[in-house]
Protein backbone atom coordinates (compact mmCIF):
# COMPACT_ATOMS: atom_id res chain seq x y z
CA UNK A 1 0.00 0.00 0.00
CA UNK A 2 3.07 2.31 1.05
CA UNK A 3 4.84 1.70 -2.64
CA UNK A 4 0.76 2.79 -4.57
CA UNK A 5 0.70 5.81 -2.74
CA UNK A 6 4.41 6.25 -3.52
CA UNK A 7 4.26 5.48 -6.80
CA UNK A 8 0.75 7.30 -7.11
CA UNK A 9 2.72 11.09 -5.81
CA UNK A 10 5.40 9.86 -8.43
CA UNK A 11 2.67 9.91 -11.32
CA UNK A 12 1.38 13.55 -10.02
CA UNK A 13 4.49 15.12 -10.40
CA UNK A 14 5.40 15.08 -13.80
CA UNK A 15 1.92 15.97 -14.73
CA UNK A 16 2.14 18.69 -11.82
CA UNK A 17 5.69 20.17 -13.17
CA UNK A 18 4.88 19.84 -17.28
CA UNK A 19 7.27 21.95 -19.57
CA UNK A 20 9.48 22.41 -16.54
CA UNK A 21 10.69 18.66 -17.58
CA UNK A 22 11.34 19.72 -21.10
CA UNK A 23 14.15 20.98 -22.32
CA UNK A 24 14.52 24.21 -22.83
CA UNK A 25 14.61 25.99 -26.21
CA UNK A 26 16.97 28.86 -27.26
CA UNK A 27 14.75 30.95 -29.59
CA UNK A 28 11.99 30.41 -26.89
CA UNK A 29 14.09 31.82 -24.40
CA UNK A 30 15.62 35.03 -26.31
CA UNK A 31 12.17 35.94 -27.08
CA UNK A 32 10.61 35.73 -23.63
CA UNK A 33 13.65 37.79 -22.43
CA UNK A 34 13.12 40.16 -25.41
CA UNK A 35 9.40 40.40 -24.73
CA UNK A 36 10.49 40.72 -20.81
CA UNK A 37 12.93 43.89 -21.91
CA UNK A 38 10.31 45.55 -24.23
CA UNK A 39 7.88 45.38 -20.96
CA UNK A 40 10.59 46.81 -18.42
CA UNK A 41 11.59 49.67 -20.89
CA UNK A 42 8.10 50.25 -21.35
CA UNK A 43 7.26 50.42 -17.83
CA UNK A 44 10.56 52.36 -17.43
CA UNK A 45 9.48 54.52 -20.17
CA UNK A 46 5.94 55.13 -18.78
CA UNK A 47 7.73 55.59 -15.22
CA UNK A 48 10.08 58.39 -16.59
CA UNK A 49 6.83 60.11 -18.27
CA UNK A 50 5.08 60.33 -15.04
CA UNK A 51 8.28 61.65 -13.51
CA UNK A 52 8.59 63.92 -15.85
CA UNK A 53 4.90 64.93 -15.93
CA UNK A 54 5.12 65.16 -12.11
CA UNK A 55 7.76 67.57 -12.52
CA UNK A 56 5.89 69.62 -15.00
CA UNK A 57 2.64 69.56 -13.22
CA UNK A 58 5.32 70.66 -9.68
CA UNK A 59 6.60 73.31 -11.79
CA UNK A 60 3.13 74.80 -12.87
CA UNK A 61 1.82 74.37 -9.51
CA UNK A 62 4.86 76.67 -8.32
CA UNK A 63 3.62 78.90 -10.98
CA UNK A 64 0.08 79.15 -10.14
CA UNK A 65 1.06 79.65 -6.25
CA UNK A 66 3.31 82.43 -7.26
CA UNK A 67 0.24 83.99 -9.67
CA UNK A 68 -1.72 83.59 -7.24
CA UNK A 69 0.40 84.72 -4.50
CA UNK A 70 1.08 88.09 -6.78
CA UNK A 71 -2.83 88.41 -7.08
CA UNK A 72 -3.24 87.94 -3.33
CA UNK A 73 -0.77 90.67 -2.63
CA UNK A 74 -2.40 93.12 -5.28
CA UNK A 75 -5.55 92.65 -3.84
CA UNK A 76 -4.33 93.46 -0.80
CA UNK A 77 -2.83 96.57 -1.90
CA UNK A 78 -5.52 97.54 -3.94
CA UNK A 79 -8.27 96.97 -1.04
CA UNK A 80 -5.77 99.21 1.28
CA UNK A 81 -5.71 101.78 -1.33
CA UNK A 82 -9.21 102.04 -1.13
CA UNK A 83 -9.56 102.12 2.28
CA UNK A 84 -6.71 105.10 2.72
CA UNK A 85 -8.86 106.88 -0.01
CA UNK A 86 -11.90 106.24 1.33
CA UNK A 87 -10.62 107.47 4.73
CA UNK A 88 -10.02 110.72 3.21
CA UNK A 89 -12.65 111.44 1.60
CA UNK A 90 -14.69 111.12 4.87
CA UNK A 91 -11.95 113.38 6.30
CA UNK A 92 -12.54 115.85 3.40
CA UNK A 93 -15.73 115.22 3.61
CA UNK A 94 -16.18 116.79 7.56
CA UNK A 95 -13.23 119.39 6.51
CA UNK A 96 -15.75 120.79 4.03
CA UNK A 97 -19.06 120.22 6.14
CA UNK A 98 -17.41 121.67 8.90
CA UNK A 99 -16.09 124.48 6.35
CA UNK A 100 -19.91 124.69 5.21
CA UNK A 101 -20.79 125.43 8.62
CA UNK A 102 -18.24 128.40 9.49
CA UNK A 103 -19.30 129.53 6.17
CA UNK A 104 -23.07 129.28 7.28
CA UNK A 105 -22.03 131.14 10.33
CA UNK A 106 -19.67 133.62 8.41
CA UNK A 107 -22.52 134.97 6.35
CA UNK A 108 -25.11 134.86 9.01
CA UNK A 109 -22.97 136.71 11.15
CA UNK A 110 -22.25 139.45 8.61
CA UNK A 111 -26.02 139.73 7.75
CA UNK A 112 -26.34 140.33 11.25
CA UNK A 113 -23.64 142.88 11.37
CA UNK A 114 -24.90 144.74 8.50
CA UNK A 115 -28.22 144.95 10.13
CA UNK A 116 -26.64 146.98 12.71
CA UNK A 117 -24.87 148.76 10.15
CA UNK A 118 -28.01 149.86 8.76
CA UNK A 119 -29.78 150.50 12.02
CA UNK A 120 -26.50 152.55 13.15
CA UNK A 121 -26.50 154.24 9.88
CA UNK A 122 -30.39 154.96 9.77
CA UNK A 123 -30.39 156.55 13.32
CA UNK A 124 -27.27 158.64 12.68
CA UNK A 125 -28.69 160.53 9.50
CA UNK A 126 -32.09 161.00 11.61
CA UNK A 127 -29.05 162.54 13.80
CA UNK A 128 -27.52 164.45 11.54
CA UNK A 129 -30.63 165.68 9.56
CA UNK A 130 -32.25 166.89 13.25
CA UNK A 131 -28.38 168.57 13.89
CA UNK A 132 -28.28 170.35 10.78
CA UNK A 133 -31.75 171.60 10.79
CA UNK A 134 -30.86 173.42 14.22
CA UNK A 135 -27.74 174.38 13.11
CA UNK A 136 -29.60 175.67 9.99
CA UNK A 137 -32.11 177.72 12.10
CA UNK A 138 -29.38 179.04 14.87
CA UNK A 139 -27.81 180.47 11.78
CA UNK A 140 -30.15 181.57 10.01
CA UNK A 141 -31.59 183.19 13.50
CA UNK A 142 -28.32 185.11 13.57
CA UNK A 143 -27.49 185.96 9.99
CA UNK A 144 -30.80 185.87 7.87
CA UNK A 145 -28.59 186.90 5.16
CA UNK A 146 -26.66 183.46 4.50
CA UNK A 147 -27.34 182.08 1.39
CA UNK A 148 -28.39 178.79 3.54
CA UNK A 149 -31.20 180.96 4.78
CA UNK A 150 -32.95 182.32 0.97
CA UNK A 151 -34.66 179.77 -0.70
CA UNK A 152 -33.74 177.91 -3.27
CA UNK A 153 -34.08 179.13 -6.56
CA UNK A 154 -36.10 177.19 -9.73
CA UNK A 155 -33.59 176.03 -12.01
CA UNK A 156 -34.70 178.19 -15.33
CA UNK A 157 -33.56 177.07 -18.40
CA UNK A 158 -30.91 178.56 -20.21
CA UNK A 159 -32.13 179.64 -23.61
CA UNK A 160 -30.01 180.97 -26.28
Amino acid sequence: MKLRLIALGLLWLPAACGPAWLPARPARFARLHGTIDRLELAINKDGDLRKNSLRETVAQTRDINGISAERFLFGNAVARLWSKLFQDLELLDKTLETSAQGIDYIEKKTLFEKGRLDENFAEFNLRFDTVRGQLAETLCMRNPKAALCQPAADPQEKTP
